[in-house]
């Protein structure tokens, strides 16, 4: 029994517990995973342009294991209002707004191409502009997240150069401040700071273990099974589901960036037809300035029912 508590202590401890109303939110949230948003189940009501669409939603806090304050979604609000009012906005607008389009895009099989297309523009408006908080950052990383849960057969439609931007966007957000270390379950832009001189740069991506079995989805993205060194740690290859290293023919003292996309969605091919029950994840690492005679990349991955060998270096 005790081995049972001990467990079910562990396990819980990866989560934020389901909050009902309190005196400062009129919301009700079920238990989260750390480090990923909840949507209220309290629903826009029907006739009103965001119909069945959560009111709110509010990030589960990562060090206090509580919900932070709730997101209020308007009723009214539509990506294509976003899309068109967010150029321009202030930051504390731009704030709001990346909240909001962060709700409306939490029902990922609910959206059209036009959503898609819609919310793309809005995500690369927002990880572009030149003041962006670490609200604004989260938010939008967790929309590009949820867009990778839509549905395959809706992106033949959704704008292939809006796409293409994003990708180009969120590999130049890596380099940024702003972008230390920010995961979601289908996203993670993680990036090594500049300052002092290294020499080489290890990404890894842990496998699941036992405390992760009552998270849902447990292949996707978590922020304690991603980790980057400056130096090559010999990791036993059983826990290892994936481990990029590049080394610099000389020190380096700048950024290096990684975003790391669980599924290919964003990235269509003529040339490839996955095979039954697989999917595709791309990784890109991305530099400040490519002046070196060489740069050696090593990339390994573990054999699974998930193929993961697409790669680029930027």
């Amino acid at each position: 029994m005790n081995g049972s508590l001990q467990s079910l202590e562990r396990h819980t401890a990866n989560f934020c517990p389901e909050q009902g109303p309190t005196n400062t939110s009129a919301f009700t949230f079920p238990r989260t995973v750390l480090g990923r948003f909840a949507s209220s189940k309290e629903l826009c009501e029907r006739g009103t342009p965001n119909a069945e669409i959560p009111k709110a939603s509010a990030l589960c806090n990562i060090t206090t294991r509580v919900f932070n304050a709730p997101n209020n979604l308007s009723c009214t609000l539509t990506l294509d209002v976003i899309d068109a009012e967010i150029s321009g906005v202030s930051v504390e607008k731009k704030k709001s707004l990346a909240s909001s389009a962060q709700i409306l895009t939490s029902r990922p099989e609910r959206l059209t191409p036009k959503n898609i297309t819609n919310a793309v523009n809005i995500a690369n408006m927002l990880l572009s502009s030149e003041n962006i908080s670490t609200d604004i950052a989260v938010s939008t990383v967790a929309t590009v997240s949820q867009l990778l849960s839509a549905r395959p057969e809706k992106f033949p439609d959704v704008d292939c150069k809006a796409l293409s931007k994003l990708t180009q966007t969120l590999q130049n957000f890596s380099l940024r401040e702003e972008s230390n270390n920010l995961v979601q379950s289908n996203l993670a832009v993680q990036s090594f700071k500049g300052g002092q001189e290294i020499h080489q740069v290890q990404l890894t991506l842990f496998k699941a273990t036992g405390n992760d079995t009552f998270i849902p989805g447990n292949d996707t993205f978590i922020p304690g099974r991603i980790k980057l060194d400056s130096n090559m740690m010999p990791f036993p290859k059983e826990k290892v589901d994936l481990q990029m290293n590049i080394t610099f023919s000389e020190g380096m003292n700048k950024s290096v960036g990684f975003v790391l996309y669980d599924s290919d969605r964003f990235f269509p091919s003529q040339n490839f037809t996955p095979s039954l029950n697989t999917k595709r994840r791309v990784f890109s690492a991305n530099l400040f300035e490519n002046g070196f005679d060489t740069i050696e990349v090593q990339f390994s991955v573990t054999p699974s029912v998930v193929e993961k060998f697409v790669t680029s270096i930027k």
